[in-house]
């Protein structure tokens, strides 16, 4: 379940798809999640304490060399946690990636958001870009010195996301027509800018990720190619202080 900002309907929303979202995210866009992986595992090597947050129960990488993964969701899935109860490594705990009150400075050497930023639009674009930066600084937070923040997040092409910002009002409207999650899609471009003007740390690497012939799109399958979406990967390392 994707972490989002501190709203009763939307909470209500995550709590209701919950069990299912990993089976259907992962059965609806297998290409993308493989080479998600692929991406996670090459920084994932050398971590032992990690933190997923937001995952809804979606583990698409190694997880055999971590002393501990905690899997911090706003709603847990109780598939994930009945399917992961015997491995000892793997715990599921409740949190918001807006406010890891919970989680002391420095705790974990990886931070992995999959798919998460775009849960946090808020009812205008500067309230949306305010949670998304609250919810980068949290993660650096919480990453030990030298710690990695891995970031896997569903984007647009540039002018799709010029259109989301000059109707941003008529979007948000349509989703809640909908009754589905209020969101907001950088470009990957864009995503990458705030990164930096953020100086977060170090840029390790950056690319486009191929998600493949189809995507989840309003929960349903889509056609990759009829749609703008895209799939950015950042992965960032924490400066150490001098």
């Amino acid at each position: 379940m994707k972490m989002i900002q501190e709203d009763d309907n939307e909470n209500i929303y995550w709590d209701k798809i919950a069990d299912e979202y990993a089976e259907e995210a992962l059965s609806i866009q297998p290409t993308f999640y493989k080479n998600a992986a692929m991406l996670l595992n090459r920084e994932l090597a050398d971590c032992s304490v990690v933190a997923d947050i937001g995952n809804g129960g979606v583990i698409n990488y190694k997880t055999g060399n971590f002393a501990k993964l905690d899997c911090i969701d706003l709603s847990l899935s109780r598939t994930a946690v009945e399917k992961y109860k015997d491995v000892k490594n793997i715990g599921f705990k409740e949190g918001n990636v807006l406010h890891l009150t919970e989680i002391e400075d420095g705790t974990y050497d990886a931070v992995i958001l999959q798919c998460v930023l775009h849960h946090l639009a808020g009812h205008n674009f500067a309230t949306t870009n305010h949670n998304v930066k609250q919810a980068l600084m949290e993660c650096m937070r919480i990453l030990k010195p030298d710690g990695k923040l891995l970031i896997v997040e569903s984007t647009v092409v540039s002018w799709f996301e010029k259109i989301e910002r000059i109707l941003y009002p008529v979007m948000q409207a349509f989703f809640r027509l909908v009754k589905f999650d209020t969101v907001y899609q950088y470009s990957p471009q864009s995503l990458l800018k705030l990164v930096r003007e953020m100086n977060l740390g170090t840029i390790l690497s950056s690319q486009i990720v191929d998600v493949g012939s189809t995507i989840w799109l309003l929960r349903r399958k889509v056609p990759t190619k009829l749609t703008p979406c895209t799939v950015e990967w950042i992965a960032v390392r924490k400066q150490r202080m001098e």
